[in-house]
């Protein structure tokens, strides 16, 4: 089997290929497989994920079993390693490796004499490190099995020092490991997993911070989610995974290589799963693997501190499948006809994120708020007004509106970046931020800040017939803004500016003076129509009109290319069954019935469900 990544998406053998599978641990062994490896079990786990229709299984090697004395990498698990990829070859099944698994389920597994070493700068830890990788990668090669390998599943939190790294010393711990695992298998795809915390987070690792890597790998929980994700049944839950997603491909590819639903019953789980799948695959996802294959047996840790742990997969410790089996099974049914074969379109709507964005000094000045929620709230915003919108970094020709979420700091590349936009006619929808460093200038907004209040004082604002209430945090300070050739839309109850509109050059600037992504944040606040309806309104004023809506902000709707043809992709992220009608776009007027948190695709002009992309 051979693997290419090209034109944003995976290739195997020469055809595009959308895998979806599942991580893996032997029930009997749990994360002992290297030291006690039950080939027949193993044999038969893979014969079972390739019969159920899935093409990948994401295996962890630990450092403390490969290499228990520096200095000697144990040869009898490099063997069992490509036994293991030997066995998932002969089942036509990729394999994902992380390479260098010292963190498990909230515990660490080091070697002895890798204990207290910094792993990214400790001089020994890095050429132990690449020693290992390059081990890894050769053991890998052989049965050409290897779809890529993962530097270190989750590594940031395997050392608290990790976030005193600057993020040049990660990018070039990236590129060591990467060029030593390309040197034991040459052209091998490299990546680095990490969860949510890579985009809410201040750690140096994250999407966007990839060197060395060909694409980067995140893990979609609502459990850790922010507070605005309620529940696995809230309709932003199953559009964490898809956030994720398109907030990585703002900076380089990206595969989810954990999904599934902690804090979650058996049916929950499966609806969560019904509806994030499509969803992510829609936002561009080069695929998806699901934590995790079977329920583990076996005694000690890292279950025995964390039971729960062993009950989280699509099988029973007897083999009993569970609800969500058919949900993972459903959706990698269609991976090869709909999923390899999608293609995005362009998004006219970006949502901006600033270089400084998660990499704040924490000093006294900085706001200390949770980096890129704003822009995750934006995200659902958009999704809910049926606006066709992905995250940039760099706003091309193609983004008409640009969306610019409550910064805590924005930087003069980022002034230059958005007044570049503006200038070549796009239109910018900015709200306040930070007070201090979260205001775009002066001579794009046509307004400048001239004192701060209490947030209190601007509690509420009336535009266009509609009032607008904000719930302030306790303590929270509001600028007060002085127009200086902008034209004022709405006031707060002090007679200072709310809501402003200005020209500059061949653009239009609308400034909210409010962080309104940042108070919308607790369960339920986003439903709120208002705010869909002021995203929509100034989106169409900047001639972004939906190509395609329906009545109800629930659903997802997607124009995907598949094959050549334009299909139409409806996911139900509500809980219950929705029936709504198709009120602009291909297929206007016909009604639509589809089930809690599952999906559609449609044929386009829509007539009637062509394919049901995932169970019901």
């Amino acid at each position: 089997m051979r693997y290419e990544l090209r034109d944003g998406r995976l290739w195997r053998d020469g055809e595009p290929w959308f895998p979806v599978g599942v991580n893996y641990h032997p029930s009997s062994t749990g994360i002992a497989l290297w030291r006690s490896f039950p080939e027949a079990e193993i044999a038969t786990d893979l014969e079972a994920m390739a019969s159920a229709g899935l093409t990948l299984v994401r295996i962890f090697v630990y450092w403390a079993d490969l290499e228990p004395l520096a200095g000697e990498v144990a040869v009898e698990v490099l063997e069992r390693v490509r036994r293991f990829c030997q066995l998932a070859a002969a089942n036509r099944l990729a394999v994902m490796i992380s390479a260098l698994t010292v963190w498990m389920n909230g515990q660490r597994f080091f070697p002895p004499w890798l204990r207290g070493r910094n792993l990214w700068t400790d001089p020994l830890a890095r050429e132990r490190g690449k020693v290992a990788v390059r081990a890894i990668a050769e053991a890998g090669a052989a049965s050409g099995a290897v779809l890529a390998y993962d530097l270190g599943d989750e590594i940031p939190h395997a050392d608290g020092r990790s976030s005193r790294l600057s993020t040049a010393e990660v990018a070039a711990w990236q590129q060591e490991l990467g060029d030593a695992v390309r040197a034991g298998d040459p052209g091998a795809l490299v990546t680095q997993a990490n969860e949510a915390s890579a985009v809410f987070g201040h750690c140096p690792f994250g999407p966007d911070n990839g060197a060395g890597l060909d694409f980067v790998s995140i893990h979609g929980y609502p459990w850790w989610a922010p507070r605005s994700v309620g529940s696995h049944r809230d309709a932003t839950a199953s559009q964490f995974a898809s956030f994720l997603t398109s907030y990585a491909r703002a900076f380089q590819p990206v595969l989810v290589d954990e999904i599934g639903a902690y804090v979650a019953g058996p049916e929950v789980t499966a609806a969560h799963l019904r509806a994030s799948l499509p969803s992510l695959a829609a936002a561009g996802a080069l695929g998806a693997v699901v934590w995790s294959w079977k329920d583990i047996d076996a005694p000690g840790p890292p279950y025995d501190q964390r039971p729960t742990e062993r009950h989280t997969g699509l099988l029973d410790r007897d083999g009993v499948a569970r609800p969500a089996l058919a949900s993972v099974t459903g959706f990698a049914r269609e991976a090869a006809t709909v999923w390899s074969q999608a293609k995005r379109r362009a998004a006219p709507v970006g949502i901006f994120v600033g270089e400084l964005a998660r990499f704040e000094d924490e000093s006294y000045l900085d706001t200390g708020s949770v980096p890129n929620l704003a822009v995750f709230h934006a995200f659902v915003l958009c999704r809910r007004a049926h606006l066709p919108a992905e995250i940039t970094a760099a706003p091309g020709p193609h983004h008409r509106l640009i969306i610019c979420p409550s910064p805590n700091r924005l930087t003069e590349r980022d002034d230059e970046v958005l007044r570049g936009a503006v200038l070549a006619g796009a239109t910018l929808l900015a709200t306040v931020g930070d007070p201090a460093t979260g205001v775009i200038g002066a001579e794009l907004s046509g307004v400048e800040v001239d004192d701060f209040v209490d947030g209190r004082r601007h509690q509420c604002f009336t535009f266009a017939g509609d009032t607008y209430d904000l719930r302030w945090p306790p303590h929270a300070r509001a600028a007060v803004l002085r127009t200086l050739d902008a034209e004022v839309l709405a006031r707060f109850g002090d007679s200072s500016p709310a809501f402003t509109r200005s020209r500059f050059h061949a653009g239009t600037v609308w400034l909210l003076n409010a962080p309104i992504e940042r108070l919308l944040a607790d369960a339920g606040d986003l439903a709120d129509c208002r705010w869909t309806g002021l995203y929509r309104g100034v989106a169409e004023s900047a001639g972004v009109v939906a190509p395609i809506r329906v009545d109800s902000a629930e659903l997802e709707v997607q124009l995907l290319d598949i094959g050549g043809q334009e299909r139409t992709l409806v996911v139900n992220h509500a809980w219950g069954s929705v029936e709504a009608t198709l009120t602009e776009g291909p297929g206007a007027g016909e009604i639509l019935c589809i089930s809690g948190k599952s999906s559609l695709l449609l044929e386009t002009p829509a007539r009637r469900p062509a394919v049901e992309v995932v169970g019901r």
